[in-house]
């Protein structure tokens, strides 16, 4: 994922634990350096490893080999892989402005708290997946979708950026049926 990343926040970690082992050994006086030495244990290490922790795995949420951890969705990820489909997610997999991460580039929910409305979104289907898909067949989970389709509707100016709304890319029946580009 992020070598760097994984290896400052389990440092971090390492840091706090040496920190609070050493505290509840030797029981040292409760001194400023002692104080100081517990601030970081308890507080600003471990908050750096779990805020890293975070970001990395937030960053990593948005490839589609994430999406693809899931078995329902295998299928999608497949055809989005496959360079040969006429499929509107392969079509975006081989656009440069989506790449590796057309589905979050699709699903994602738009405006100023966007990212955040969008990982909350995720966590409901994470939710789903694992309180009920993920002990169904995928021919099960399939029959037991009610639709897959994306919540809003994408803004123009976005779809135009992304090449949607220029020449066939996406002007076909999955955007007419989910409403997700509106033509002004």
């Amino acid at each position: 994922m992020y070598p760097m990343a994984i290896g400052l926040a389990l440092v971090s970690s390492a840091l706090a634990t040496i920190i609070l082992i050493w505290f509840l050994l030797r029981r040292p006086p409760l001194t400023l350096s002692t104080k100081v030495a517990l601030f970081f244990g308890l507080g600003a290490f471990p908050i750096l490893a779990a805020l890293i922790g975070n970001t990395a795995n937030f960053v990593h949420s948005k490839h589609r080999n994430f999406c693809s951890s899931c078995h329902v969705m295998l299928p999608y990820t497949q055809d989005s892989n496959n360079w040969n489909s006429t499929t509107l997610a392969s079509r975006h997999a081989r656009n440069a402005e989506f790449g590796d991460h057309n589905c979050y580039m699709c699903h994602q929910d738009y405006g100023m708290f966007g990212t955040v409305m969008t990982k909350m979104g995720g966590l409901r289907h994470a939710w789903e997946y694992y309180t009920e898909y993920q002990y169904y067949s995928l021919e099960q989970s399939r029959k037991r979708f009610i639709s897959i389709s994306l919540s809003k509707t994408v803004p123009a100016p976005i779809a135009i950026r992304l090449g949607c709304l220029s020449g066939k890319m996406c002007l076909n029946t999955v955007h007419s049926k989910t409403k997700s580009v509106t033509k002004r």
